[in-house]
């Protein structure tokens, strides 16, 4: 990873892909958008321990502030962080919580739950993106 500007970088070895084009599903919707997922007929399987070094970036600008609040967070017993679920693809790429991501491997954190979704990255950012517009709720 390389400083851009401060307290920003751009991460490599990633799909290059602009926070503002990612779709951002809240915790609170996460379970509802595998649910949509499964109603399309894809496949997800649930790990409670995979290895942070098998998940690639697809978002490209990484604002260091933010991860180090979560950091912080975490410290303090934010739950909600520490237990945090991650959607990945079947290659490995990581749908959205790119910070909450880094902030547990800057934390030490070796293992991180996931839920794998059998197809990949493109398709499952679409399906994101069609789940978002779906639903009236000004969060999004």
């Amino acid at each position: 990873m390389e400083n851009t500007e401060e307290n920003s970088l751009i991460c490599h070895d990633n799909m290059g892909i602009c926070r503002s084009e990612m779709p951002q599903i809240p915790d609170d919707y996460v379970h509802s958008f595998v649910q949509y997922v499964k109603n399309n007929n894809i496949p997800v399987y649930y790990d409670d321990k995979f290895p942070v070094g098998m998940v690639s970036l697809t978002q490209k600008n990484i604002n260091l502030d933010k991860v180090s609040k979560i950091i912080y967070k975490m410290s303090n017993g934010h739950v909600q962080d520490e237990n945090a679920q991650f959607i990945i693809s079947d290659e490995g790429y990581l749908l959205d919580g790119h910070h909450r991501f880094l902030s547990k491997v800057y934390s030490g954190c070796s293992h991180i739950r996931v839920v794998r979704v059998v197809s990949c990255i493109t398709k499952i950012i679409d399906l994101a993106h069609n789940y978002i517009e779906g639903i009236s709720d000004d969060r999004f």
